[in-house]
């Protein structure tokens, strides 16, 4: 770990494992969707779509939907 700091490496060696819903909702996050719309189009309450994309930022360890979709691409965790 200390060796990937000091090569400025920014993930861990622990691989993140996002659930198929986790998925299908990082996959609308990145096409410009809003909470809103992922919840309308997958028959889930708004409430539901916060908790996963939360989810999703803490497994990914980011602030915000740029850093979201950036670190997602980056773990080649999106088509």
């Amino acid at each position: 770990m200390l060796s990937e700091m000091i090569m400025g490496k920014r993930h861990s060696s622990r691989e993140v494992v996002l659930t198929k819903r986790e998925t299908e909702i990082l996959s609308l996050i990145a096409a410009e969707h809003t909470n809103q719309q992922i919840a309308d189009k997958l028959f889930i309450s708004l409430r539901t779509v916060e908790c996963h994309r939360l989810n999703i930022t803490q497994k990914l360890n980011v602030k915000h939907t740029a850093g979201l979709v950036k670190e997602a691409m980056m773990r080649g965790l999106m088509k």
